[in-house]
């Protein structure tokens, strides 16, 4: 299965290029999140020339045949071509020219469409595998039809419900991206525009920072609960994953402690570890995590074991004005906290 990053692409008129603006090893990492939660293969193509920025998870009926011989790709790119023309707002659900499903989500950057998120290569459970088209194209084409067919075998099948339910989860943070690059594009062009004012250099080279870090975070964790807390550890924050997850509002939650929620005796462990952990001399490194694990209280009784991640986010003298946490359930609920 290809999993490809194509050469650095400038973004019109920005004088910046996609790789200044979004950060390619975290688009991957998102593209292989959801394949793995979904099954779907996962591409982001240029929006100007349709090339592919990044694939994963292609099935080979495409990449072995469609793709690999001149007059079945002719016919893919005609499909991205249609598929392209669309606005922000809106995403594509299509059957391309060689009979496969594809779900298309733009990725617009400074009133841009930059970049096309794809959901592809599988069809609809009602769809059904049309045996004689596939064998019409084998014959046109002149593909191994044995093996062409044994391919076929290997398209999914998902029903409509399912499909719309990652397109809804893609298109969410295809937006958090993109707001992201259009505040670092900003950011960047304030940069080159007052690098003669030493004090708002700084200013806005921290807000630059800040801005890929969340980027980072959000894109690569995305499945997992989030929170923020100030530099008490109080949560100022929290994400629908940690209703899902533990059952409680949010309103039953921000203002508390990290500790407060986590059960019995573990909680002052978790806040000795804690308060040890903001005692440590700063650091700006990426690698300054926090890693706990303990049991945190779940509103229908009992307890969840949770892994956290502790993040602190500094100002520019390096003082910490809070934490980004990432937790996500382990599969035992046994165990005690990591000390």
């Amino acid at each position: 299965m290809p999993k490809s990053v194509s050469p650095p692409h400038m973004v019109a008129g920005s004088g910046y290029l996609l790789s200044d603006l979004i950060d390619a090893d975290q688009l991957r990492l998102m593209a292989e999140a959801c394949y793995k939660a979904s099954g779907l293969a996962t591409s982001i193509l240029d929006a100007a020339d349709g090339s592919v920025l990044i694939g994963v998870g292609w099935q080979e009926i495409c990449s072995k045949f469609h793709r690999a011989y001149p007059r079945s790709l002719k016919r893919c790119m005609e499909s991205i071509i249609h598929i392209q023309q669309q606005d922000e707002n809106n995403f594509i659900v299509t059957k391309c020219k060689n009979g496969l499903r594809h779900v298309a989500i733009p990725m617009f950057i400074d009133g841009q469409h930059i970049t096309t998120f794809y959901l592809t290569q599988f069809l609809f459970n009602t769809d059904g595998k049309d045996i004689r088209l596939f064998l019409h194209q084998a014959e046109e084409f002149g593909f191994d039809r044995a093996a062409y067919l044994k391919a076929l075998d290997f398209v999914p099948m998902f029903t409509k419900r399912q499909v719309l339910g990652i397109v809804e989860y893609v298109k969410t943070f295809s937006k958090l991206i993109a707001t992201l690059a259009d505040n670092t594009l900003r950011l960047q062009r304030e940069l080159a525009a007052k690098r003669s004012v030493e004090i708002r250099q700084r200013q806005i080279e921290a807000a630059l920072r800040e801005s890929k870090e969340s980027e980072r975070f959000l894109v690569a964790n995305a499945w997992d609960i989030h929170w923020h807390f100030d530099a008490g550890y109080r949560f100022t924050a929290v994400n629908p994953a940690d209703e899902r997850l533990r059952g409680y509002p949010p309103e039953d939650v921000l203002g508390r402690c990290l500790w407060d929620i986590v059960e019995g005796e573990f909680g002052e462990t978790v806040r000795t570890r804690c308060e040890d952990f903001s005692r440590q001399p700063g650091s700006e490194t990426a690698d300054e995590v926090l890693r706990i694990t303990a049991p945190c209280l779940h509103r229908g009784g009992g307890a969840l074991m949770l892994e956290i991640l502790l993040h602190p986010l500094r100002d520019e003298k390096g003082v910490v004005t809070g934490f980004h946490g990432l937790a996500h359930a382990l599969e035992s609920s046994g165990g005690a906290v990591n000390r």
